[in-house]
């Protein structure tokens, strides 16, 4: 088509032409006091408008559409939250008859409850005297709301299996490094500028070096493929307190007397276990990755929390005539998930079984058993929350190691 050489009116730039609608305009154009042809417009049916993409939707009606399901959902969980309540009450009247039979489910619908009903006073003291501090709560504690709120579909669960197994796999080569470099470091910032710390400084690095002498023997018995009992032996002297106290006679002259006592809170609540191991067992249990503002008292906390829920677990699977077998798949994944024990995908429920009877033969909390009896104070007595830790490490590393893992790369660096 021919380009004007100037349109009237615009000023044209040197080297530029006009586009090509405006040049078809401008040369259509008819003359002054012409009159202009109109050509006739095809009327335009509504049907063959184009809809509008899904993405690009009334912003309020999303908005409206977000509140009303958030409103069923609180609806919903307040709901379920008092029928578990009611529940539950049924439930403890058949655990205090004389055969106490009650399922797994029925067991661990009382534990659940009675954490609800403890996030759920957390809650309204929150709400009360701190409301402004409540999505601060929520972003650091995300577990706060009670279980009934957030309740999970099969597809979900499916996934939380296949991310939990990456989590965990991560988690254990990163605790391994974490202890490998707090070896070469100071004790403290100040330990390098003080002259006299140097004690100090050497004492705290064979403590570290005996911690990574325990934890190679506990990573390279679990790659080999050891059992849990091989593996448990190699560390059995690592598992007893040290709380004691000597008595003296004050009648002779006789040299005091060392008697040792159970363990004390603080090594009950693994206040001998390094940081590192207990940050990685905060994140094996499938919680976020913890902020650098949460202080290390409260992932202990957190971890001995999950302890005592496994113990109280135990005690109710361990029962004479407990059959596991009665176990559901979701109750059996379930029970092996809070041990480490990888439980997704591609694990049939004869593995899952055997292993979880494996756990119970070692589980030192269960009551009546020989090793869980106090001595006379003759010999330190063992700690079983540091066993515990222990047999979930193990588990961690056999999880980390499968060829089913969730994880390449950690399954590599054991394979070597």
């Amino acid at each position: 088509m021919r380009y004007p050489s100037a349109i009237p009116g615009i000023r044209q730039k040197k080297g530029v032409r006009p586009s090509s609608r405006l040049a078809r305009f401008v040369s259509s154009s008819p003359p002054s006091g012409g009159s202009v042809a109109t050509a006739p417009t095809t009327p335009v049916s509504s049907a063959a408008t184009p809809a509008a993409p899904e993405g690009n939707r009334n912003l309020v009606v999303a908005a409206g559409t977000y509140v009303v399901n958030s409103f069923k959902k609180f609806a919903d969980g307040s709901s379920q939250l008092w029928k578990n309540y009611q529940s539950v009450k049924d439930i403890k009247v058949r655990m205090k008859a004389p055969d106490g039979r009650v399922s797994y489910s029925e067991f661990m619908l009382v534990q659940t409850g009675a954490e609800d009903r403890a996030k759920l006073i957390n809650l309204g003291l929150m709400m009360t005297f701190a409301s402004e501090m409540m999505p601060y709560c929520f972003m650091f504690f995300p577990n706060m709301m009670p279980s009934t709120f957030g309740v999970a579909t099969e597809a979900d669960e499916i996934a939380k299996y296949e991310k939990i197994s990456r989590v965990r796999s991560h988690a254990v080569v990163e605790a391994c490094m974490s202890l490998e470099g707090a070896v070469h470091k100071s004790p403290n910032m100040f330990a390098s500028m003080n002259p006299f710390g140097g004690e100090a400084r050497r004492k705290a690095q064979e403590s570290s070096m005996l911690v990574v002498a325990r934890t190679v023997q506990l990573l390279g018995a679990a790659a080999d493929g050891d059992e849990m009992g091989a593996v448990l032996d190699l560390l059995d002297d690592a598992f007893l307190s040290s709380n004691s106290k000597e008595v003296r006679d004050k009648n002779s002259n006789a040299p005091p007397t060392k008697i040792f006592l159970p363990p004390n809170r603080l090594e009950q609540r693994l206040g001998s276990v390094p940081k590192q191991v207990v940050k990685g067992a905060f994140k094996c249990e499938g919680l976020a990755d913890p902020l650098f503002v949460i202080p290390h008292f409260s992932l202990r906390n957190t971890v001995v929390a999950h302890l005592d829920r496994i113990k109280k677990a135990d005690n109710f699977l361990a029962k004479p005539g407990y059959d596991l077998a009665s176990l559901t798949r979701s109750e059996l994944t379930d029970v092996c998930d809070k041990r480490f024990i990888r439980a997704g995908p591609g694990r049939s429920d004869e593995d899952l079984r055997d292993e979880l009877a494996s756990w119970l033969n070692h589980s030192p909390c269960i009551e009546g058993r020989a090793d869980t009896k106090a001595a006379d104070g003759v010999s330190p007595l063992p700690n079983d929350n540091l066993k515990l830790v222990a047999m979930l490490g193990y588990n961690a590393v056999i999880g980390a190691k499968d060829t089913a893992s969730g994880s390449m790369l950690p399954r590599l660096v054991f394979d070597q």
